[in-house]
């Protein structure tokens, strides 16, 4: 027998006595937890794992075959000690957890530096050392007095301005524009994480405004 079989034998027995041990709890009435956790060691027969938020390193047999170490799985925890690996943790495998739609409450003349725009800065709590995000924002820009410049809008996540910006530019008195932009990101760590829109323009021509009436953002967060 050479070390494949003798890994898919081990597979098989774990698969076994987990389905037993699942049939006991039943019997007995104890309740089970499925967590999401990270593969720290795994070297077929060997493997340990760290559940989100926590930071013990605990043994695990895994259903579904030899992960790779770092891999994000997801941990069946059977009291009182038994923890099974029962699949991988991934975005299709995440649901969205929070939503929330975000208004401005108040109009900014922009300017040359980056300037938040008041009622968009939100602070939220993840579990999940890997949890997903999405925004998608619109920006309201208006111009009162004539000029040519470009106003831009962006997304602040963690304090740091995301790379994409929402872009308009104007040469006429009477134009206006709601501008949209996308983005999607993850966080490395869990807890506490702010999301904020700003706006500014690029040169000092006139004047323009992101009006509150149509700026804001919805958001998401999958876990």
């Amino acid at each position: 027998m050479n070390d494949e079989d003798v890994i898919a034998a081990a597979v098989a027995a774990a698969v076994q006595a987990a389905t037993a041990v699942v049939g006991d709890a039943r019997r007995l009435g104890l309740t089970w937890t499925l967590r999401p956790a990270t593969v720290i060691a795994s070297d077929g027969m060997a493997i340990s794992i760290i559940y989100d938020g926590d930071t013990a390193e605990l043994p695990a047999t895994s259903l579904i075959g030899n992960p790779a170490t770092n891999a994000r799985v997801m941990g069946l925890i059977i009291p009182p000690g038994g923890n099974y690996i029962v699949g991988r943790y991934g975005l299709e495998g995440k649901i969205a957890t929070q939503f929330q739609d975000i208004s401005a409450t108040a109009q900014v003349t922009l300017t040359g530096v980056d300037q938040l725009m008041t009622g968009t800065d939100i602070t939220v709590e993840t579990v999940s050392d890997a949890a997903n995000w999405e925004v998608n924002t619109n920006f309201d820009f208006r111009e009162t007095v004539a000029g040519t410049t470009v106003a831009l809008g962006r997304l602040y996540v963690d304090g740091v301005a995301q790379s994409k910006e929402a872009i308009f530019g104007f040469a006429a008195t009477t134009e206006r524009a709601t501008i949209g932009q996308s983005y999607v990101g993850q966080f490395s760590t869990s807890g506490n994480h702010t999301f904020a829109l700003y706006v500014s323009r690029t040169a000092a021509n006139g004047t323009q405004i992101a009006a509150a009436t149509h700026t804001g953002y919805t958001m998401k967060i999958f876990e």
